[in-house]
């Protein structure tokens, strides 16, 4: 594009790009990313180099919104940026060959069972520490991981971990806690998946029952059909299915109605809305009802609060996870 006026004049010309495109897209879930790269007259162009930036370009504007088109101009933070996760890569590759795989840890945070008053579960939190960049928390290395091809190999050996975990609740008598890890939609539609994950819970003579899987909502964008035989499979061998962040992205009540899920984890967002003067104001009380009504249990992410506790309770909400209960 020549003789624009100024950055302006690019955007909307990017935007009508995106409207024509938006429709068909979106169907499929697919992100939008447009990157923008301008030329000097008096630059020295070299057009391998010019595609290299402008392709990361693009790829970053899409990974930064995945709700609405966004538009991202080139600059050489970027490349800073496009170095660091080509050395995260480069760690994971090592990490999924068995080099230094101290470098992945688990985390696990309780998940609270209020009508119980008890533990009733934990979730299992995924911690890279980069050689090089320190604690990289899993929105970002997943991302890498998943980006590179990486995130089977990488996924399995943080499931193997989760199992060893439990193994020892069970030793220590625990038998009736269970254990979620998340799974990227990747690795779930990775060819005999559903199989793999029973066999290592039985060589490790585990209860699939003990075991939770939790997804992101992008299992409601992309091969429904091929996620619900999955989900089917690993439910029908007794392994709960939660869904994560549900009220923000691709969900809906409709949608989750079609997966034979046990869990909806409310996000975040909507437990910091029960801190404001008006709490009653809140749909937090309705999604409960709603999930319920669906035959669905409820667990509330981030609480922090009693305050939060105590709305929670009296709708009804089943389980908390939060720094409330342990950081």
């Amino acid at each position: 594009m020549k003789g624009y006026e100024n950055d302006k004049d690019l955007t909307d010309f990017c935007e009508k790009v995106s409207d024509t495109l938006r429709s068909y897209l979106y169907v499929h879930g697919i992100n939008v990313g447009i990157g923008i790269l301008q030329i000097n007259k008096a630059d020295a162009v070299d057009t391998d180099e010019l595609l290299k930036k402008l392709m990361n370009t693009s790829e970053a504007a899409a990974r930064n919104n995945r709700n609405s088109p966004h538009i991202l101009f080139y600059s050489p933070a970027l490349d800073i940026q496009i170095t660091r996760e080509n050395e995260i890569s480069q760690e994971i590759t090592e990490i999924s060959e068995g080099i230094k795989t101290d470098r992945l840890h688990l985390q696990f945070q309780p998940i609270f069972n209020i009508a119980a008053n008890r533990i009733s579960g934990f979730e299992a939190l995924a911690r890279l520490n980069s050689e090089k960049h320190g604690l990289v928390l899993p929105l970002e290395f997943i991302s890498v991981a998943e980006k590179t091809n990486m995130i089977a190999s990488l996924g399995e050996i943080i499931i193997i971990q989760t199992l060893r975990f439990l193994n020892k609740l069970k030793e220590r008598g625990y038998d009736t806690i269970t254990v979620s890890v998340n799974i990227s939609t990747v690795q779930m539609l990775e060819n005999g998946f559903a199989n793999k994950l029973l066999n290592m819970i039985n060589d490790l003579q585990l209860s699939p029952e003990s075991v939770g899987i939790e997804l992101t909502e992008s299992v409601f964008a992309i091969k429904r059909n091929e996620i619900r035989t999955v989900i089917d499979t690993l439910k029908s061998a007794g392994i709960k299915v939660l869904i994560d962040d549900f009220g923000t992205g691709y969900s809906s009540f409709a949608r989750v109605s079609e997966l034979n899920i046990d869990f909806l984890k409310i996000d975040k967002s909507f437990i910091d809305k029960l801190l404001e003067p008006n709490p009653k104001e809140a749909i937090t009380g309705d999604i409960i009802s709603m999930a319920h009504k669906l035959g669905h249990r409820v667990v509330a992410e981030g609480v922090e609060h009693k305050n939060q506790l105590f709305y929670l309770r009296e709708y009804g909400c089943d389980r908390i996870q939060g720094y409330l209960i342990s950081k």
